[in-house]
């Protein structure tokens, strides 16, 4: 990521979908996008995978993350809990803002 979010480590695995499955089984506490260039085909799976779980799943600009259109692009955030999850995204925003800035 271009900014640091306040995490004390991080993972990339290479695919949202393996990340976002990683906070379903409770390897990861959350997972934050920083590109927002996510097809729904990048995601869907592991959000339906979260959800079973009982994972909580958001967007960084709160858009629909479940979306028909081929060229829409989504962040999305995804957290062991309601209240991380809310934590995950308000980060996300403040260093999207500061990138923004710059």
């Amino acid at each position: 990521p271009p900014v640091h979010l306040g995490w004390r480590q991080y993972r990339t695995l290479g695919a949202a979908a393996l990340d976002i499955c990683a906070v379903a089984d409770g390897t990861l506490d959350a997972y934050i996008d920083c590109n927002e260039a996510h097809g729904v085909w990048d995601y869907l799976g592991a959000m339906l995978i979260c959800e079973e779980a009982g994972a909580v799943l958001g967007e960084v600009h709160d858009r629909e993350l479940v979306v028909r259109s081929h060229a829409e692009r989504r962040g999305p955030v995804a957290a062991a809990t309601p209240e991380l999850l809310g934590e995950a995204l308000a980060a996300r925003r403040a260093a999207g803002s500061r990138q923004v800035a710059r």
